[in-house]
């Protein structure tokens, strides 16, 4: 409760932060209002958008957006986030539009889930949850979830969720937590031939 309770006041401190040369989560509140509208995030480019003579949600949701739209980087791109995070960023939005604080706040209850399933994963290996603190107090986890705003945290739920449904000789449930996992990144997909390899050589 100690190691929990002091990496949740430093989160909760960051959350009031202004994020630090970076700009992407600006990306994150426009897609998740587009998905939130029912539209498809991928057609348009912000510079489209921009440049285009609009008359529909899309020049609303702009008009909405204020200063959000125009500090998007990569204008002239759509969007390359894949379909599982914009669903994320849009829950975001449906909880406040292009508020930083909401997006925030779900990374927060990502980032809570995770430190509750390393628990259960260390408790599954035998070892101390005294280890939690290594990922509850890292400055790197730190800085760019809770002041950049970055959503690679949304990714690890899924994946302590396979690693742990791995060790109770789940492989099935384990595989489609790591294809949701990947559905935010790609990269968990390298973790697949660990998990199947001790199924399949039986």
């Amino acid at each position: 409760w100690m190691i929990f309770a002091a990496g949740l006041a430093a989160r909760l401190v960051l959350m009031m932060s202004e994020p630090i040369l970076e700009d992407d989560y600006q990306r994150y509140l426009w897609d998740g209002a587009v998905v939130a509208e029912g539209l498809n995030p991928y057609l348009k480019s912000p510079k489209e958008i921009r440049t285009s003579v609009l008359d529909g949600p899309l020049q609303a949701l702009k008009e909405q957006a204020g200063p959000v739209f125009k500090r998007i980087n990569h204008k002239d791109l759509t969007t390359i986030y894949p379909p599982l995070t914009q669903s994320a960023f849009a829950l975001a939005s449906t909880i406040a539009p292009f508020s930083l604080t909401a997006w925030r706040g779900l990374l927060l209850a990502a980032d809570v889930a995770t430190f509750v399933l390393l628990l259960l994963c260390l408790d599954a290996l035998g070892r101390t949850r005294t280890w939690s603190a290594l990922y509850w107090w890292s400055p790197v986890l730190l800085k760019e979830v809770y002041n950049s705003a970055h959503f690679e945290v949304l990714i690890f739920p899924f994946l302590l969720g396979a690693l742990l449904l791995a060790f109770r000789r789940r492989p099935i449930a384990a595989s489609a937590l790591l294809c949701l996992a990947a559905g935010i990144k790609l990269w968990p997909m390298l973790l697949l031939p660990l998990i199947l390899r001790p199924f399949i050589n039986e």
